[in-house]
């Protein structure tokens, strides 16, 4: 009985066993036994159960003979299984948990106990064994229970893990949902902002442009006036017919009038004068010698001699001052009238115009006022009204009568203009902004607006310009020339001349690259400094006047041209700068200067004289020389001439240094 309840105290620790589950049942099940029941079967069973039994036990533990309690080999772990003590102990180690079996035997043999008291021995077991099963069964009820426990606490546990991961997707689908809706409200202001910012935008280009609207139409009246006013003062261009032809006839104004009536006055002044003088003089001979037979005139005092004569004098010099003041007076309305004559015809292009409504090209360029028409195309002063910045817009249009060949020809050079200017960027260079299609037959390119005109104008309006200015413009006009030199394909401008000469807040500025060459890579031969060579395919364009002696060759092949040809044209800006006029060609037409061949007959260069010539240094004398000899290999390259003594000295060292130098590299 005490062995039962050791029994049943180890099958209430196997029922409490929390920790060890159903690994524990696994275990009771597995027929593991221990010493105390090896006892007790040994004296309840027969001779070869215990046999049997004894065999089994061996088996499941290794080698050791239970039966006996003799160390027969080692356990399952390797370990050595001490046989039991003699006081009936067991020798196993006590961290191994002992298996409920081993209180537990398989019920002995039906044969009829030899003994009374073993008859009892065998009830008593069969009664162990009998509460021992029902002990067992309560165990395995208990573990079911609780495994099922721990089954519905695990089922709960993956619940709440499957609410928990629910509620994190709901709460990343929150903060998913929330960050949506914050950049949906950032998209929403920075739309509303965009579209606010281009209402503002809008107004303000509205405002903008009626505004400069306003403005060109007032200065467009005001120049109407001042037209006006000066038509009647200076002269106006009239039409005359002529059988088929229509001829320019300019009407003198009142201005002139008013010059021929002081011209009148000064030749009657001078007239008079010499009357006054011969009648003093006839007066003085009278007195030396009278006629026989008549009355002796009073003689006249050798005072009033010296007087007379110093007086006829000083009246001379006031008549010579009166008609150089009259000349110059002549000289200003010349001026004046060519000025006119350009602003009138520029009024009229502008009034025939299609584009002199005021315009918005591109949705961006405001077209204001013409600055000047060309064979093919206008260029207006406009506004952009993106960058709030003055333009000019220069518009090239097809006419549709053009032959083929002449449209090709055409397209050919205004894209050339554009393919260059859009690669330049140097201030010397005027800035080429954009480029757009106005229409099936035209393009606009858009430059940079230069607001002092260009240096043609101003020598109708000053005719020269003292050495010191002119030599600033013409430095800066290689400098430019040096950039287009600086390049990886070299470029010629070719149609170098005061008109492509711009002005722009007191600086130079090279504009009109639409005859200008571009030299391939393999074309630019020679030392480091020297000119390369192109053929000129397009000879006969051009303006005669500035273009040198190889342009004009006459062969079998083609004439070779170099940057040379810019030399020349900047030159002969400069001679005329200097002295107010061409060195050849001054007063003719390009037709005459062809037919004549005045180009190339000019070997050389001269240089006017007289009173009336401006002072001129003798090293700007010889550095238009340099620029303007007749050879192409005796002409300085551009790189060579901007290194000309003449143009690196600062200040007055440029007139008053002495000495030529020689610069042809």
């Amino acid at each position: 009985m005490l062995q039962a309840s050791n029994g049943d105290s180890r099958m209430s620790n196997a029922s409490q066993g929390d920790s060890r589950g159903p690994l524990f049942g696994a275990y009771v099940h597995s027929g593991a036994t221990g010493p105390d029941r090896e006892g007790r079967g040994a004296e309840s069973g027969s001779g070869a159960q215990r046999e049997r039994e004894r065999g089994r036990k061996k088996r499941k533990h290794g080698g050791e003979d239970v039966g006996s309690g003799k160390k027969t080999g080692q356990g399952k772990r390797g370990r050595a299984i001490d046989a039991p003590s003699p006081d009936g102990k067991s020798g196993q180690a006590p961290d191994r948990p002992r298996p409920i079996t081993q209180f537990f035997q398989p019920r002995p043999s039906a044969a009829a106990p030899a003994t009374p008291h073993a008859a009892h021995r065998s009830t008593v077991d069969g009664q162990d064994e009998i509460d021992s099963g029902g002990k067992l069964a309560e165990a395995e009820q208990a573990l079911k229970r609780r495994e099922a426990a721990l089954e519905a606490r695990a089922a709960a546990l993956r619940d709440q893990e499957a609410a928990v991961l629910r509620r994190e997707e709901n709460i990343a689908e929150l903060e998913e949902d929330a960050r949506e809706r914050a950049r949906e409200a950032a998209r929403q202001d920075v739309q509303d902002a965009a579209a606010l910012r281009r209402q503002h935008d809008q107004h303000v280009r509205t405002v903008v442009r009626r505004l400069l609207v306003k403005a060109a139409q007032d200065q467009r009246a005001a120049e109407a006036a001042k037209l006006a006013g000066d038509t009647a003062r200076v002269g106006r261009v009239s039409y005359m017919r002529r059988g088929m032809l229509v001829q320019e006839v300019w009407e003198k104004g009142s201005a002139w009038g008013e010059l021929e009536r002081l011209q009148d006055e000064l030749a009657q002044d001078r007239e008079r004068l010499d009357r006054d003088r011969k009648a003093f003089q006839k007066r003085c001979r009278a007195a030396l010698a009278p006629a026989s037979g008549q009355m002796a005139p009073p003689p006249v005092p050798t005072d009033e001699q010296a007087e007379q004569e110093e007086i006829y004098r000083l009246r001379a010099q006031k008549l010579k001052d009166r008609d150089k003041e009259l000349a110059e007076k002549r000289e200003r309305l010349e001026r004046e009238k060519h000025t006119l004559i350009r602003e009138i015809k520029r009024v009229q292009d502008q009034s025939t115009s299609k584009y002199s409504n005021f315009p918005l090209l591109n949705n961006r360029y405001l077209l204001l006022h013409l600055l000047g028409k060309g064979g093919f195309s206008e260029v207006y002063h406009s506004f952009d009204l993106q960058n709030l910045e003055q333009v000019a817009c220069k518009i090239h249009e097809l006419n549709p009568q053009w032959s083929e060949e002449k449209r090709t020809n055409y397209m050919k050079h205004a894209t050339r203009e554009y393919e260059i200017q859009k690669k330049l960027s140097h201030t010397r260079i005027v800035r080429l902004v954009d480029v757009f299609e106005v229409s099936t037959d035209g393009f606009c390119t858009v430059l940079e607006h230069c607001d002092s005109g260009d240096l043609e104008h101003l020598l109708k309006e000053k005719r020269t310009l003292p050495e010191r200015e002119a030599r600033s413009i013409i430095m800066q006009v290689f400098a430019g020339l040096k950039y287009l030199n600086e390049q990886k394909q070299k470029i010629i401008h070719y149609d170098l001349k005061p008109g492509n000469i711009l002005f722009h807040n007191g600086e130079v500025k090279i504009s009109d690259f639409g005859l200008s060459k571009v030299m391939e890579e393999q074309e630019i031969t020679g030392a480091a400094g020297a000119a390369g060579e192109i053929e000129l395919t397009s000879q006969g364009a051009g303006t005669y006047w500035y273009l040198p002696p190889e342009c004009f060759e006459v062969g079998t092949s083609p004439p070779k041209i170099s940057s040379k040809v810019d030399v020349w044209s900047a030159g002969v800006i400069f001679y005329q700068m200097l002295f107010g006029c061409k060195p050849f060609g001054h007063g003719m037409s390009q037709d005459h200067m062809l037919r004549d061949q005045v180009i190339t007959k000019s070997t050389s260069v001269k240089f006017p004289e007289g009173k009336d010539v401006p002072k001129v240094s003798e090293r700007a004398k010889e550095f238009v020389r340099r620029c303007l000899a007749y050879r192409a290999s005796e002409r300085p390259s551009v790189m060579g001439i901007f290194q000309d003594p003449y143009l690196r000295h600062t200040g007055r060292q440029a007139s008053t240094a002495g000495g030529p130098a020689s610069a042809n590299p």
